[in-house]
């Protein structure tokens, strides 16, 4: 029987080592641990192993089942919080660095407030916020402040009439922003002229995908203290 490599995550590795030195091969091992589909059993053991993701009711059997002491487990899974959102800081670090390297001055089309739709979300999560945007070109990068000012004035005012003031799946449209470098914004009216400058990174409103750092927590938050005292199915 092949051992099962565990990611380098201790509650992998924890998991790993708990059905290594069972001896059982996998579809035993889980059917102790309470599963009735073999199967699906070992998949979410592979998946804890593999992925350090999965529900409570394997961690709980493994009390249960196998008398691994339930501080052990919660000591892995916080090794295995701080490590995934360590993780996650840097991927973000170097995501960022990516993208100022490669900026390029944009428009964010600003519509009023009025409650997430079916077809705003899923047009959102499909274009991932670029039905939103209005390119631009790189030139704007070196160009003189005043300067792109005039020209993005001249073009949120022809936006706005061309599209009659309405952005499809979003609504009225109530302004638009300038993202003109990667630490600067200016927001305008429909009229084209600038209300504000802001000194900060600009980000969508809206932000939609899966978060392996909240994976993690979602992990930590179902092994609360009466998590124990009762065995849900799996």
């Amino acid at each position: 029987m092949r051992p099962r490599i565990p990611s380098h995550y201790p509650i992998s590795k924890l998991i790993s080592d708990v059905f290594n030195n069972s001896g059982l091969r996998p579809k035993d091992f889980v059917l102790k641990l309470g599963y009735k589909n073999a199967d699906k059993g070992v998949r979410k053991m592979d998946r804890w192993i593999k992925k350090a993701e999965g529900t409570s009711f394997f961690l709980l059997q493994l009390v249960e089942a196998f008398h691994v002491p339930k501080n052990d487990i919660q000591k892995a899974l916080e090794e295995t919080k701080a490590i995934a959102e360590k993780e996650e800081d840097e991927a973000e670090r170097k995501a960022e660095e990516l993208r100022e390297k490669h900026f390029v001055p944009w428009i964010y089309i600003e519509t009023y407030a009025q409650g997430p739709r079916p077809g705003q979300i899923y047009l959102f999560a499909l274009t991932g916020g670029q039905s939103k945007r209005i390119k631009l070109s790189r030139a704007l990068l070196g160009m003189d402040k005043e300067r792109a000012i005039r020209i993005v004035s001249w073009l949120v005012k022809r936006h706005y009439k061309k599209t009659r003031g309405y952005a499809t799946a979003y609504g009225p449209i109530s302004g638009y922003r300038f993202v003109r470098t990667f630490e600067e914004n200016i927001l305008f009216d429909i009229e084209g002229r600038q209300l504000e400058v802001v000194q900060s990174r600009f980000k969508i409103p809206y932000s939609f995908g899966w978060s392996f750092k909240g994976t993690k927590d979602q992990t930590i938050s179902i092994l609360k203290d009466e998590d124990w005292s009762c065995l849900p199915n799996g």
